[in-house]
């Protein structure tokens, strides 16, 4: 089904978990308006509150300068078009890489680096492709899907997935149970091509 009738939008993605079926779109306009519609849990909308739930949606604010946007089970991401990193919603596992665990509402600055170019999510876990191309993440460390050695643990701010500075696509699966990362080295972020890389649990061969 078509949601509403403009035509004027230019990118956007979705989250969801499988378990408990809490859903968030995300959608950004040409005129770079940020909007977002699905369950407000721990503040995942964005507009300050955590209830009710939104069946259409509603803009993230006023600015015009969002680039991109993703969520995990009940945290939302979002990079801007300056190159910033934004998060807001749960943070139980410093998924938001703000340095703390602490929950927020509306969205909050990710440290103060203007080199984000991409961000996707797992259920509590963040990872993020920079212009120089490493990537870094933030969260949970369960099966070691955040690459820093022992699969235990948390970081509540941005550590970097191996050396590697080649990387150009990034993309994660929502649930506790299959958390996983795959990325692409080589090629550009426009075209990706190159060799594929997997990290985290691999129950059901999910690693390839």
């Amino acid at each position: 089904v078509q949601i509403g009738s403009g035509t004027d939008w230019e990118w956007n993605s979705a989250s969801g978990y499988s378990t408990n079926q809490v859903a968030t779109a995300y959608g950004v306009k040409t005129d770079g308006t940020g909007w977002i519609w699905g369950d407000a849990t721990n503040g995942k909308l964005g507009n300050g509150t955590t209830t009710p739930n939104i069946c259409s949606p509603i803009q993230i604010g006023s600015l015009t300068d969002w680039k991109q946007m993703n969520g995990g089970q009940y945290h939302s991401m979002a990079v801007k078009t300056d190159g910033t990193l934004w998060g807001w919603g749960r943070n139980n596992s410093g998924q938001l890489g703000v340095g703390n665990t602490t929950d927020y509402s509306s969205p909050v600055q990710v440290g103060s680096l203007t080199d984000w170019l991409y961000v996707v999510c797992g259920a509590t876990v963040t990872s993020g492709l920079k212009t120089d191309g490493t990537v870094w993440g933030m969260g949970s460390n369960s099966y070691g899907s955040l690459g820093q050695g022992p699969a235990t643990g948390s970081f509540s701010s941005p550590v970097q997935v191996g050396s590697y500075t080649d990387w150009t696509h990034i993309s994660r699966n929502q649930t506790n149970v299959q958390t996983a990362f795959m990325g692409v080295r080589g090629g550009t972020f426009e075209a990706p091509a190159g060799t594929l890389w997997a990290l985290g649990n691999n129950t059901w061969g999910q690693l390839g």
